[in-house]
């Protein structure tokens, strides 16, 4: 059984981060809507030490990021959480009795089992349900017809794309059109630059002007430690 979960915890390899979420149509310097929390790794990047992670690794992971959550101030949040936690009673009694409003995210390339799609199924009457990742690896628009996801999260891989690739700017649209029908939140990843975020402004307004629409970037707020805005 893997133990780099716990053995990273005892060296003090893990910490947490938090990206703002901002409107659309928000500035720079408003409010943030929400954060995402963000697990940082000492020397080597999250998307590697999540690849090394067991089943077990990540029901004790998930469990030790929504407690870092629930001790933080009072704001809205949203986690990164995986199908191995959903069985994860301690972990979904601990989110229902946060005190913060709490947005789950649950990445789309998972090929989910009969089991996790019932327990995914519930999660989604407790707690708002974003599909991350939407556009790459599994297809999950099935998903969207079968569960009650509140939004989806459109991969940055696309959103990066915008300012060049005409056909990236059209999938987009055609994403943020889709939410719009389904009565859905949307948020954008990866709008790095305010030339992205001028362009998503526009395809909003052009294509989908009812969609509640945000974006997540280093153009809208870089990753912050949490005593700064505690």
């Amino acid at each position: 059984m893997s133990r780099i979960f716990t053995a990273s915890l005892a060296r003090g390899d893990l910490s947490m981060v938090y990206q703002p979420i901002r409107s659309i149509n928000a500035k720079v310097d408003d409010d943030v809507d929400y954060f995402e929390a963000l697990l940082r790794v000492k020397e080597v990047s999250p998307i590697t030490f999540l690849n090394q992670l067991t089943a077990a690794d990540y029901f004790k992971l998930d469990l030790w990021v929504a407690r870092q959550v629930t001790d933080r101030a009072n704001h809205c949040y949203a986690i990164n959480f995986s199908p191995y936690s959903f069985s994860n009673r301690e972990l979904i009694n601990l989110l229902l009795k946060s005190k913060h409003r709490l947005v789950l995210e649950i990445v789309e390339h998972y090929a989910f089992t009969l089991e996790q799609n019932v327990l995914l199924s519930e999660i989604c009457d407790q707690f708002p349900v974003m599909l991350d990742d939407l556009g790459v690896a599994y297809s999950s628009l099935n998903r969207l017809c079968s569960f009650n996801f509140r939004g989806i999260k459109i991969d940055g891989s696309l959103v990066l794309q915008i300012e060049e690739n005409h056909k990236a700017r059209a999938i987009v649209a055609s994403l943020m059109q889709m939410a719009q029908a389904l009565d859905m939140t949307c948020v954008c990843e990866c709008v790095e630059t305010e030339a992205i975020w001028q362009l998503l402004r526009e395809s909003h307004a052009a294509h989908a002007p009812r969609l509640d629409l945000y974006v997540q970037g280093w153009a809208s707020g870089k990753p912050r430690l949490a005593t700064s805005f505690e």
